[in-house]
């Protein structure tokens, strides 16, 4: 995988498709690393940091429409690369064409809910599809597989897409979404961002090794999103005695109003599809955390 100069001077990377692609950081956005699984006519394709933007104007050129399935109006120029790995993808652009592409499913599939569940609150398709890498998640668990398949259907990119783009079984699509939530509730800004906290109702409980200051930064810091706290802190908040024994009692108070995304939204919420595509109730194999 290169770094190739786009013709305005912009850094490109070079991916293959049909392939994990890694490291997956650069692949921009986790449905585009789900995309350069799929099967394409292309061998390669070239992606900008700008790729996001790019993909859902070209999808709104593509489409006719200039809206996503979120709230927002896409401007600019279409990118004749990505339009290129588009239509050379048969099924990315078959769900890209799709009432479902970037509108997220109602519910979490078979049994990713209870996954969930096992390590505490549940957060709907539509909240996780909202979130976006910090500087303090960059790294690590948040760029994986796993996680891409995970928010790619969050995203609105349905088993049986994933299944035909990548021409395998749904039982390891399910294991990796398995594996996705795993990671994404062993990083302790998530963790947090679950919680759904009620800051005006919830006091900062002491930190050891923490001073004044440094615990009014990191409410501050929180107040803003719980990603946007550092790491040691965040593992300092959740095993503060105050915390764990609330938390575990669930008497901490919670935001009456869905949990926060990272910036604007591109994804829409599950009203705006329409009822003959309506998430299914798809029966998956058993799965067991290894928790």
């Amino acid at each position: 995988m290169g770094k190739p100069k786009g013709l305005s001077g912009e850094k490109l990377w070079r991916f293959a498709t049909g392939c994990c692609n890694y490291p997956s950081t650069a692949c921009v956005h986790h449905v585009i690393h789900m995309g350069l699984h799929f099967q394409s006519d292309l061998a390669f394709v070239e992606f900008s940091p700008k790729a996001v933007k790019q993909l859902l104007f070209t999808m709104g050129q593509i489409r006719g429409n200039l809206r996503t399935g979120g709230y927002v109006t896409l401007r600019g120029e279409p990118n004749k690369k990505i339009a290129d790995w588009i239509e050379g993808t048969p099924v990315f652009k078959k769900w890209i064409m799709s009432p479902q592409a970037f509108v997220a499913p109602e519910v979490w599939p078979g049994d990713i809910e209870k996954m969930f569940q096992l390590y505490g609150d549940v957060p709907s398709p539509y909240e996780v599809a909202g979130l976006r890498a910090s500087v303090h998640t960059v790294r690590g668990k948040w760029h994986t597989h796993a996680v891409s398949v995970l928010i790619a259907y969050a995203c609105g990119m349905s088993i049986e897409i994933m299944e035909e783009g990548m021409q395998t079984d749904r039982k390891y699509i399910f294991a990796a979404m398995v594996t996705g939530v795993e990671a994404l509730c062993s990083i302790p800004q998530f963790k947090l961002w679950c919680h759904n906290l009620d800051l005006s109702l919830v006091p900062l409980p002491p930190l050891v090794g923490f001073t004044l200051n440094e615990r009014l930064e990191i409410f501050e810091a929180l107040q803003a999103h719980p990603f946007n706290v550092k790491t040691p802190a965040c593992r300092a908040l959740l095993d503060a005695p105050f915390f764990k024994s609330y938390a575990k009692l669930k008497l901490l108070p919670s935001r009456p109003k869905l949990r926060p995304p990272m910036g604007t939204p591109i994804v829409g919420p599950p009203r705006l599809r329409k009822k003959d595509v309506q998430t299914p109730n798809i029966p998956s194999p058993q799965v067991s955390s290894s928790k």
